[in-house]
């Protein structure tokens, strides 16, 4: 199965996506975690992206595709994977299709902004897990990972209203390029409730999986 899971920061596409990895075995490549990795590793372009995501503007689909392409050539790709926050942009999205990749399942994580604000602000990581935790999360009380958890540095309201006009702007119109593909190409696209339970919205998916 090839996956792409779609929405707004702080819809739950990583939660999802660790479900689905754990569950059906397949390599996860998140962009917002490749691009963290590059940031913490003081990498070349770590300063320039760091820069961008502090100011909650998209990764240029240049280096963003280019990041994607060098890590799909490392798995065998035709027996499955969950792209995690790719594409978000139309220019992404075709460079897909010129590299013939198919995509099985596109999930869109819908959710209204207020609660994406909320769900942002209370966000943590794990320090040693990098899994990630919400303050209000009776699991995140009782977890020990949430005592040494850590809020992103790009998790603050600005950031977060800029990077949802960034979505508006350039996702939006993705979704509905994605939406009219559909019916050329074949794959599957579903809409799901984010403002779900983790554990409703995890089933639904596995659902339409199985």
């Amino acid at each position: 199965m090839r996956i792409v899971l779609l929405g707004a920061p702080g819809s739950g596409k990583g939660t999802q996506a660790q479900f689905i990895e754990q569950k059906y075995h397949l390599p996860k490549i998140s962009i917002g975690d490749i691009l963290r990795q590059i940031i913490n590793n003081n990498a070349p372009l770590s300063k320039q992206i760091k820069s961008t995501i502090y100011n909650g503007k998209l990764i240029s689909d240049e280096i963003v595709t280019e990041l994607v392409q060098s890590y799909i050539t490392k798995i065998d790709y035709n027996l499955g994977f969950i792209l995690d926050g790719f594409p978000r942009t139309i220019s992404q999205a075709k460079m897909i299709e010129n590299n013939k990749i198919s995509i099985d399942y596109f999930f869109e994580l819908k959710i209204p902004t207020k609660i994406i604000l909320e769900r942002i602000q209370k966000r943590r990581t794990g320090v040693v897990s990098k899994n990630t935790y919400h303050l209000n999360n009776s699991i995140c009380s009782k977890n020990i990972n949430c005592t040494n958890s850590i809020q992103r540095f790009d998790d603050n309201t600005e950031v977060i209203k800029t990077r949802l006009e960034e979505y508006n702007k350039f996702t939006i119109p993705l979704i509905n390029y994605l939406n009219n593909s559909c019916k050329k190409i074949n794959y599957r696209y579903y809409i799901i409730d984010g403002t779900q339970t983790i554990q409703n919205i995890n089933n639904e998916i596995k659902k339409i999986l199985n």
